[in-house]
């Protein structure tokens, strides 16, 4: 740590305290993601049919994603007591990363041998990176919340998002290249070997992140009953929270559709399975590029709750559009449209978030939000792999999802966030 400090004492001889923090989130999340997308959303599940993975295992797989609840249920008392969050975030954060290497050596050792055991093997190291990321995404949250103006949140999470979409379009020829050039597994083993080089670049980057001191008394330790027996009131006496878990359920429980799109294309409309990453990640890149850099300046103007409301809308009409599609070239306007409505929903839902979860009570209300609507995170993805697999197959599969999303505009509508605070001035131009 003594050498991450030296780096920050060259970086505040140029630049504030706060305008430091901005770039080193911005930074940190770029790196993360050139690493993320090499074998994110629009890898793993080429690789999940590659390995002879159908809708059904990508739906468990997504469900193994959606447990994080479980960990929040349980420590978030011990965590909010933890008054310097960025140590916490680095440990769990270290964690998090090194599970990439488990999955490479269950690609080299059962990739050929037993596919289905690889898969079972690459399900359990998701699980480790899941509860890691549960626990440290509460703490990263409230980190932000602390050492980012409010006023700049959107444009934090626009500027962040727009050179990580850079670093994902970055990571498409790399995708391309090694998975026609390598065979399978190896190819996809030596991907989540960059990702995880890429992921420690993050992890030293976010390093350099100075929490900005508080005197703040010392809270005393609750038992995880005693805690949320608190928190329960929430649920009934906040209006704002309330709706806002309902259009969380219904949001986040079609998060994971994304994974559909790319095994539509492969065995709906017969896509060349090299095609599929880098196509999918350019366009979603490419999209999202331009989102971030543009929507924090619109969400400025019209307000964060009409631009989640616009992502919503986006993201539906690109599951209609994949409903509709008579061939494989229509998921580049798919990937696109959900890249341009990720983007909105990333640049407007956090400082939203921030501003209906009060300061102080912030790590127990996502904890307890987690909790609220982890039956819809956990279910239905799997719930999908079922539908697609013995009920309605893709199209019908992708209309459902449209007409899911558009019913969440009701919720978010009764959100009624309060007004910013005043800024100090001392953020970033």
């Amino acid at each position: 740590m003594s050498i991450s400090r030296a780096i920050r004492s060259r970086i505040e001889a140029k630049l504030p305290p706060k305008v430091a923090n901005f770039w080193c989130h911005v930074t940190e999340g770029a790196v993360g993601s050139f690493g993320s997308g090499m074998v994110g959303r629009e890898v793993f599940p080429v690789m999940v049919t590659a390995l002879g993975g159908s809708a059904l295992a990508l739906g468990l797989l997504g469900t193994i994603q959606s447990i994080r609840f479980l960990p929040q249920l349980i420590f978030a008392p011990t965590i909010e007591a933890v008054r310097r969050k960025k140590l916490l975030v680095l440990a769990l954060g270290l964690g998090q990363r090194l599970q990439m290497l488990l999955v490479v050596g269950f690609l080299v050792v059962l990739g050929l041998q037993n596919p289905i055991a690889c898969l079972w093997g690459i399900a359990g190291a998701r699980f480790i990176a899941v509860f890691m990321e549960s626990l440290s995404t509460p703490a990263w949250t409230d980190l932000i919340a602390e050492t980012i103006p409010h006023e700049r949140l959107s444009r934090l999470a626009g500027f962040r998002d727009f050179f990580a979409s850079l670093a994902k379009m970055g990571a498409a020829p790399v995708c391309a290249l090694v998975i026609a050039a390598v065979a399978l597994p190896h190819n996809y083993a030596f991907l989540y070997l960059l990702a995880f080089a890429a992921a420690m670049g993050s992890w030293a980057l976010f390093s350099l992140v100075d929490e900005i001191p508080k005197s703040v008394a010392p809270k005393p330790r609750l038992s995880p009953a005693s805690y949320f027996r608190k928190l329960i009131p929430a649920l009934r006496n906040d209006g704002n929270y309330r709706n806002f878990l309902f259009y969380m359920a219904v949001e986040k429980g079609f998060d994971e559709v994304v994974m559909f799109y790319s095994a539509a294309a492969i065995t709906l409309h017969n896509m060349p399975k090299y095609y599929v990453a880098p196509i999918a990640l350019a366009a979603v890149g490419g999209a999202s590029m331009i989102g971030n850099l543009l929507l924090p300046f619109v969400a400025e103007k019209v307000g964060v709750k009409r631009l989640l409301s616009a992502s919503l809308v986006l993201r539906a009409a690109a599951a209609l559009v994949a409903a509709l599609a008579p061939g494989w070239w229509w998921f580049v306007a798919v990937f696109a449209m959900g890249g341009a409505g990720m983007a909105a929903r990333n640049v407007a839902g956090m400082p939203l978030m921030m501003r209906l979860y009060p300061s102080g009570k912030r790590i127990g209300y996502i904890a307890l939000g987690s909790v609220v609507i982890a039956p819809a995170r956990m279910l239905s993805p799997l719930v999908a792999g079922l539908l697609v697999n013995y009920v309605f197959g893709y199209r019908w599969f992708f209309a459902l999802v449209a007409l899911i999303l558009v019913a969440a505009l009701l919720p978010l509508s009764r959100c009624n966030p309060a007004p910013l605070p005043e800024g100090d001035g001392e953020g970033p131009a």
